[in-house]
């Protein structure tokens, strides 16, 4: 029996799973599942973050906005009284040119006309957009309004090489304006506008007024805000 013990003894002895692993190999594979385990608890963290909410809007939210329209630009500031409300004035510049030319044919008794009128103002305007709708960073915006301006304008008309008439004068421009607008979220400081409705506008001189509407007015911008 102590024979056999003598010999079992130095067989089995030594045999260990624990000591056939390397102290350094155990360190890496402890290092390794540690690593693991916290990158994939950082991962599920992150995952349960909301998303920054770039177009949330609330009172007291202030910014400047500038505008470019057909004719027309404008740069103002955006006052926010509620989610809903804000006040928009602003100042523009309104720039028209056009140019009528009625050429006859070769040979015709009759001259040539050309017309050319040009009309230049600067004045201040207001929008009251109310946002009655929003699909996340979007808003859509019901956005009544007026401007008024002053300038200067000037008509001209010559026959062949001979000049009809020449005028210039004051002039004002009155404008209201109901558009639809949508107002796109970028980044919470920038915004991107853009703008279409309705607007009536009225223009006066001394030698002419000229009453007109347009179905498909509009303008595109950006907004910058503070907060």
């Amino acid at each position: 029996m102590s024979y056999r013990s003598e010999l079992a003894t130095p067989y089995f002895s030594g045999f260990s799973p624990r000591e056939r692993i390397s102290p350094r190999v155990r360190s890496l594979i402890l290092s390794l599942g540690l690593g693991l385990f916290f990158l994939a608890g950082s991962d599920f963290l992150w995952g349960q973050q909301p998303a920054p909410d770039y177009g949330a809007i609330s009172a007291k939210k202030i910014g400047i906005d500038l505008r470019i329209g057909l004719n027309q630009a404008s740069a103002g500031g955006i006052l926010h009284l509620s989610s809903l409300l804000a006040l928009n004035p602003y100042v523009l510049y309104r720039n028209r040119e056009q140019t009528n030319n009625y050429l006859t044919e070769p040979g015709s008794s009759t001259a040539s006309t050309y017309n050319t009128s040009k009309d230049s103002y600067f004045g201040v305007g207001g929008f009251v957009p109310v946002y009655i709708a929003r699909i996340e960073d979007l808003h859509i915006r019901l956005m009544p309004g007026a401007s008024y301006a002053a300038g200067q304008t000037r008509r001209s008309q010559s026959s062949g090489t001979s000049l009809v008439y020449d005028q210039s004068a004051n002039i004002t421009y009155l404008s209201l304006q109901l558009f639809l607008g949508l107002q796109y979220a970028l980044t919470r400081h920038l915004h991107v506008i853009g703008e279409l409705g309705y607007s009536y506008s009225e223009i006066r001189a001394s030698f002419y007024t000229d009453k007109s509407g347009n179905l498909y007015s509009g303008n595109i911008g950006l907004i910058f805000y503070f907060n």
